[in-house]
Parts: structure tokens; sequence; C-alpha cells
């Protein structure tokens, strides 16, 4: 009989136990909700609206026996620490953090990067099976801001920070950069896919090279080019296939948008692609301007706030020929649809050609092809023409267009 009193006494203690576990869990879930979380977001709203080119990360723990909260973030912006600890000192809540600035200190100088395949492939988590958000060039710089297992947090030319495999890239100080970026620079125009080989005369394959690869180049033999990797590593390269840093800056000038745009016809379309390999709608885009010397916003999202508005009438019902009069050969459209609150979701961008012919990567195609925006003409693409909602021209001086020549001398 004692024995099962005993028994009784214990579940029932358990079960209040447990009771107060759970009510405490929820408790605490709720103060988190209610208090603190609205604090995060907006300081988060404020210091890096896109994440994709800034990065705030915090985690919560509130134990069941702790007084207060901790927070554990990490954060590429500075001054967000002091402002959210701030707000939750203002608001009167207790809390513990430990709150870091990124580069992280572990990485000491060497948060600098330059990528050393012909394309490298940055994904979203610090894993192979993470997904692919964008590629980088043989010779593009990087931000260097995190490790986590072989793999790093860096930021390239267009501001978009991803995961990258320790293999792609050479990693090293402020010194690394000069060296490479102060000595004589040549890139690769339109060509198709290079071979970089250890003798002038053939011998073996050292790198495939891309076009838009950055190349720091050496003695010249012959009718040939010794180019030197970010590793050190030496190959050869006939000397007509590459252009000069120079000839990009009179490139930039000229802007040969719709010139440049045709050489990729055929390529294979590929989610997160920004190489001649393979290319997604903003990617394709992105590459174009890249070969007339601009670096330009990632996504199609963020390309749409670049440049210059271009205004076009997208509500006829007719799809008159006559409503793309304002465009010019190399504007960038944007497609999409409208939000439920009126607001635009762009989701596909193109580049104009002119007499109402586009041309774009789009997954429905499966290769980069020109259509058109007329309905008489046989590549008419409704879909395209219904979901039309704004042009932008992307040229010198406007938002969101920086040379790749200011991006390269901030290194040398």
């Amino acid at each position: 009989m004692m024995r099962n009193q005993l028994k009784t006494t214990f579940f029932l203690t358990f079960f209040l136990l447990l009771l107060s576990g759970c009510a405490d869990s929820t408790d605490n879930q709720q103060k988190l909700d209610q208090f603190y979380q609205p604090i995060i977001d907006s300081i988060k709203q404020k210091f890096a609206p896109d994440q994709r080119v800034d990065r705030i990360t915090i985690s919560t723990t509130w134990e069941a026996d702790d007084d207060c909260p901790t927070f554990v973030g990490k954060t590429t912006v500075r001054g967000v620490r002091d402002a959210l600890l701030n707000a939750f000192e203002t608001n009167n809540l207790c809390y513990q953090a430990n709150i870091n600035n990124l580069p992280a200190s572990s990485l000491k100088a060497d948060t600098f990067g330059i990528i050393n395949v012909s394309v490298a492939n940055l994904r979203t988590q610090p894993k192979h099976s993470g997904e692919l958000t964008t590629q980088a060039l043989l010779g593009m710089p990087l931000k260097v801001y995190d490790h986590e297992d072989g793999w790093y947090l860096v930021q390239s030319p267009d501001r978009y920070i991803a995961w990258l495999e320790a293999g792609a890239f050479v990693r090293g100080d402020r010194q690394m950069m000069q060296r490479y970026y102060g000595g004589p620079l040549a890139y690769l125009e339109t060509a198709p896919t290079r071979k970089l080989t250890t003798t002038p005369s053939g011998g073996l394959t050292i790198r495939d090279l891309t076009p838009g690869s950055i190349l720091r180049t050496g003695k010249t033999v012959g009718d040939y080019r010794e180019i030197i990797m970010p590793d050190g590593a030496t190959g050869y390269l006939l000397a007509t296939e590459i252009r000069s840093l120079g000839h990009w800056q009179n490139r930039a000038e000229s802007l040969e948008l719709d010139l440049l745009a045709t050489n990729f016809y055929g390529r294979p379309y590929l989610w997160g692609g920004t190489s001649a390999k393979g290319m997604d709608c903003s990617g394709f885009t992105k590459m174009t301007y890249l070969l007339n010397g601009y670096v330009i916003p990632r996504d199609a999202s963020q390309q749409v706030h670049a440049g210059e508005e271009v205004p076009i009438i997208t509500n006829d019902p007719a799809y008159a020929n006559d409503n793309l009069e304002n465009l010019k050969n190399g504007d960038l459209l944007f497609f999409g649809n409208l939000r439920e609150d009126g607001s635009q979701r762009i989701s596909h961008v193109g580049i104009y050609l002119g007499e109402g012919r586009f041309v774009h990567a789009g997954a429905d195609n499966g290769f980069i092809r020109e259509e058109s925006l007329y309905r008489d003409d046989d590549e008419y693409a409704p879909h395209r023409r219904e979901s039309l909602l704004r042009a932008k021209r992307l040229s010198i001086g406007t938002n969101g267009v920086v040379p790749i020549k200011d991006i390269i001398q901030s290194y040398q």
C-alpha cells in the first residue's frame, strides 16, 4: 500500500513539474513574440532590409529557470548590436546578448578572397546541397565574413552574400589583393570557354576560362600571353583572346548592350547561374552589363531599383504596338504581377532590342532566346506582354550601376 502511495505521489509531482515547464515555455514564447521579436524585426528592417546584401542573424534561447532571454547573433552591419540593446533597455526588457560584427575575429586579417576557378557556385547554405543562388567568375574579388565546416560566407562585387566552398577561391589579406590587382590585368570578353595551358604550344589544361574573367597577365611568348592565377599557377593563352582593362572601360562608355546580349543566344537556362555556362534571367542581364564594364545588382527584384525609369503603358487592353515607343535598345524590361495590396512583384527581366523584340533567359524556354512583345510577330510572347510592368535604363552615374574599374581600383 505504501509503495502504491509513493508511486502516486511521484507521478503527480512529475506531472505538475511537466505542466509547470510547459507553462513556462509557453509564457516565455509569448513574451518573446510580444515584446522582443517586434524590436528585432524593426532593427532588421532598418539596418538590413535586403538580407541578400546585408546580413543580420539572431537566434534566441530562454531556459525555464532563466530570468532573461539570451540572444546570439552575427551581422555585417555596424551599429546593429548597439541599436538592438538600446531598444531593449529603452523598453525595460532584460536580456543577455552575444552579438558579433562580421568579419569573424577568427579570420584575422585574411578577410579578402579572389575566385580561383572559372565559375564558382555560391549557395544559400554552407553545404553542397544548398540552393545555388549565384555565381562568381575567375579573378573576381570577394569580401570574406565568416566560416563554417570548410565553407566561407563571402560577398561578391554585386554585394550578394552567400556561402562558398574553400577550394573555389584564394583567401588572404589586403596585400594579397594589391599584388593581384596591382599588376597588369586583362579580361576575357565574348569568346567561348577557353583553356589555359601549361605551355604556349599546349600541354596540360590548368583552368578553363569564361567571358568576364579578370586575368593577371605576365610575359609575352610569341603570340601567347602568360596568365597568372590567383593561387600563383601560370598558364598561356593566345594574346588575341584577351582584352585590356582600357578596352573594358571604353566598352562601358559605349554600352553596346544589345550587341553583346545576342552572343549568348542558345545558352542554357540555369537557376542561380551568372556565367556563360548557364544563366537565369537576371544572371543574363548581369553578365551582359559586366561585359560592358559594369556591375549591377544580382536579382531582377534588385535590378528594378537601379537606373532610371522609362515610362511605358502596361494597361492597354489592345496591347498596341506603339506603347513601347519610349524604349531604347538595351533597356531592361521587368515582368511580374501585382500582389493583393497592389504592390509589384518582379519575377523576370530581359533586354530590349528594339522593334518590340527582347532577349531573355526564361525557364519556360530552357535557353536564351529572342521573342517579341508585338502581337503580330511570329515570336509574340503574350504572357510576357501581359506581365510587363516596368522598364529601366541603366547608364553611367545612375543608381546601382558601378564601373568594374572602380571595384578593381579599390584593391590596387
